[in-house]
């Protein structure tokens, strides 16, 4: 039997006094998306509705970022405009919880890697335990400064300290509180309303409720997380870069799961929206970043990078090649050492070689540009071929222009199209050509000078480089 529905309380009103930056800890990016996002984004994931996020300021920075990144969910506000601790930062949720009984989650806004199946398997121990609270906890390698969880001789929860009013054997104890808990509602509220705050700090702790539960024979469990690491908090650079390797293994091993074969599991960098298709390859240092969608069977070769961008089935993106903003479609190839910028098309099977750029351009299909080409606000036709060394001359140092290149052309290497220009259906552009006017479908554009060869000439030359007497007119 599965448990009951939950509600979720985030608390985000936290000052970040201890991470030293110009900006708010929850709202700096990991793999593309805010740490408060993260933690939203995953409450939502594990089914848990309603999500109150606690903050300090309703028309501030953590608001806006929160709605941007999650804008579909269904979110409630609260406000903590004075730090007063944990405590009163839940209390906060009384209003928008007036109508609600039941279990509620507690997570911190800076726990973005604690994972959906984490929350349902809590919410499962509290609920087959028949607990007033559930708290999760781990056994870390440095605890630092993470309260401790202390146990009875039975092994029973008894309280939670926080690490300032430890004494030296409780700060030895390896069981530490991550900071996640599940708790009955409205029964918290009682006892959040009867707490006290603590003198060092005139705050009122949250934890404190353990122990008054446990007093009152209210049943407390403490569930240990088989990878503690996962409720990490964010309070300093470091623990910043520690929790973000925790988010890219999750990121990869999610996507393996799905059936992903990456070469170098640890050497890839993959956003948080990224969406990759059944057996795509992905060697390494490869950097997929924001809106991104790999197609099925798909290979990308080291040193890629590919934001925003839409990649077909089976296609191929061969080595260093920068893909943004673009859309390419089946059966495609690019690179090695190419690169797309935004509002780029590749229909299917068109082919983009190395060091060929193109911007803002529809490549039709079967059409290829292999080497050395500038293709800018351009529209390639079927079965085009564009030789090495082309370019559209789309700026005249005002704005842009067009160049349109019909089906079936062949464009010579060495040219250059000075837009607005039109080549027409199944025409050759002769390489090394200027091409300034429209050329006729069907036809051979030549704007190159005429060759002339003139014999003897080198000859002569050097004779009078060296101060050889050389016949008149030479």
């Amino acid at each position: 039997m599965r448990a009951e529905r939950i509600a979720g309380i985030v608390l985000a009103a936290g000052q970040s006094t201890r991470f030293k930056a110009g900006r708010q800890k929850l709202l700096f990016p990991l793999l593309g998306r805010s740490v408060v996002g993260w933690v939203v984004r995953r409450c939502r994931q594990a089914d848990v509705d309603p999500v109150v996020v606690v903050v300090a300021d309703a028309d501030g920075p953590v608001v806006e970022q929160v709605r941007r990144e999650v804008p579909d969910a269904p979110l409630r506000w609260a406000v903590q405009a004075v730090p007063r601790g944990t405590g009163d930062a839940v209390l906060q949720a009384r209003p928008v919880l007036e109508d609600y009984q039941g279990p509620v989650l507690i997570i911190n806004g800076d726990t973005p890697a604690v994972r959906p199946e984490t929350i349902r398997s809590l919410h499962e121990a509290h609920w087959r335990a028949g607990a007033a609270l559930t708290l999760a906890t781990g056994v870390l390698a440095d605890p630092a400064a993470y309260g401790r969880v202390l146990r009875d001789e039975h092994g029973r929860v008894r309280a939670v300290r926080e690490w300032a009013e430890c004494d030296p054997a409780e700060r030895a104890i390896p069981e530490v509180n991550l900071g996640v808990y599940i708790a009955e509602w409205p029964l918290l509220v009682e006892y959040l309303e009867r707490l006290t705050p603590h003198p060092d700090k005139g705050e009122y702790y949250l934890t404190d409720v353990v122990a008054r539960m446990v007093a009152d024979g209210r049943p407390v469990v403490g569930y240990r997380l088989q990878d503690p690491a996962e409720a990490l908090g964010v309070n300093t650079w470091e623990e910043l870069h520690t929790v973000q390797d925790v988010l890219a293994r999750q990121v990869v091993r999610e996507w393996v799961r799905r059936g992903v074969h990456f070469l170098a599991p640890d050497r890839v960098w993959l956003g948080a929206d990224v969406v990759l298709g059944a057996d795509v390859v992905v060697y390494p240092d490869v950097v997929l970043e924001g809106a991104t969608v790999i197609g099925d069977r798909t290979v990308l070769y080291p040193g890629v990078r590919i934001r925003d961008s839409r990649v077909g089935a089976d296609a191929v993106v061969w080595d260093h090649s920068v893909i943004e903003g673009s859309l390419v479609g089946d059966r495609c190839q690019v690179g090695p050492m190419a690169r797309l910028r935004p509002g780029t098309v590749l229909e299917a099977e068109a082919r983009i070689g190395n060091f060929v750029e193109v911007k803002n351009s529809r490549i039709g299909t079967g059409s290829k540009a292999l080497h050395l080409t500038y293709l800018g606000d351009a529209t390639v036709g079927r079965n085009v071929n564009v030789g090495a060394g082309t370019i559209t001359c789309n700026y005249d140092g005002f704005q842009k222009h067009p160049t349109v290149i019909e089906d079936d052309v062949f464009i010579g290497s060495d040219s250059q199209l000075v837009a607005p220009v039109r080549v027409g259906r199944g025409a050759y552009v002769a390489a090394g050509s200027t091409i300034t006017r429209d050329v006729p479908p069907d036809s051979l554009a030549i704007a190159r000078a005429r060759q002339e060869n003139k014999e003897g000439w080198v000859e002569r030359r050097r004779r009078r480089a060296q101060g050889h007497p050389t016949s008149p007119g030479e």
